[in-house]
């Protein structure tokens, strides 16, 4: 039986792009592309996670009612199988990344088709396009 996780992501958008993180070779999904986000914790909820990540991750504070609930779903892999709360949280300026290098070792703006493009992305983020797409542009 497969293990069974709890995680989020957000979509942070600007214009008609989104950000992408690209992990590092010793994260979860290491070496790829992948939206802000991550494990919920203990006593946390999906919102509180989320927010913690976009900090964690961007350098970015938010406040509790600032990203949008677009789902949830479930994203299966090989070993694991993660309940993954879906988030959006648009800007009108670009913000500054302030980027936690112990996670990440890049970031990107793009725009779906140029996402959908790319070969190297966690594939959990192609099946989320695929799905929500009309939620989060």
């Amino acid at each position: 039986m497969k293990e069974r996780k709890k995680s989020v992501g957000c979509f942070l958008t600007h214009n008609n792009t989104f950000l992408i993180m690209h992990r590092t070779s010793h994260s979860y999904g290491g070496a790829k592309w992948g939206l802000v986000g991550g494990k919920v914790e203990i006593n946390e909820d999906p919102r509180q996670s989320v927010i913690r990540e976009i900090s964690e991750e961007t350098g970015i504070h938010v406040q509790e009612h600032e990203p949008v609930f677009i789902a949830e779903t479930i994203l299966e892999y090989p070993d694991v199988k993660w309940k993954f709360s879906l988030f959006r949280l648009p800007f009108v300026e670009r913000p500054t990344i302030i980027l936690d290098t112990k996670e990440h070792q890049a970031f990107q703006w793009v725009t779906k088709e140029e996402a959908n493009a790319r070969e190297d992305l966690m594939p959990g983020l192609y099946v989320l396009l695929e799905r929500f797409e009309n939620q989060v542009f």
